[in-house]
């Protein structure tokens, strides 16, 4: 398993293994502790943690089916929504093999279609 040290380091991987299936990819940034939800709590114009960093998080959503978006958090887990349903507290570094079990459960092209005129057959 690679290990991932940084919320960029999960995208760029991320990114590379969408090229691979052919997934397009949309991604969206949340730096400093005032954007981050993790952190709602901080004052006013607070931006950095205690220790003088800038949390990261980015929200990944992948096009095509199954549909999967993670929220990749600054302290190294990840949320994931595959279909409407959560997994909550993923550590990063294993984001990639999660995504890589959900993209073998991917349909094949025409399979929803027929499993549509199958149900319509029965019905009538």
């Amino acid at each position: 398993m690679e290990h991932l040290p940084s919320t960029e380091a999960a995208v760029t991987a991320l990114r590379a293994l969408a090229g691979v299936h052919g997934r397009e990819m949309v991604v969206t940034h949340d730096i400093g502790a005032e954007r981050t939800s993790r952190r709602t709590a901080t004052g006013v114009g607070v931006t950095a943690d205690p220790d003088g960093s800038l949390p990261h998080e980015a929200h990944v959503g992948f096009g095509g089916l199954p549909r999967a978006r993670l929220r990749l958090h600054p302290d190294d887990d990840a949320l994931i929504d595959v279909e409407g349903v959560e997994c909550h507290n993923i550590p990063r570094d294993e984001v990639l093999a999660f995504h890589s079990v959900a993209e073998r459960a991917r349909p094949v092209t025409g399979t929803r279609t027929s499993i549509v005129s199958r149900e319509t057959s029965l019905a009538a």
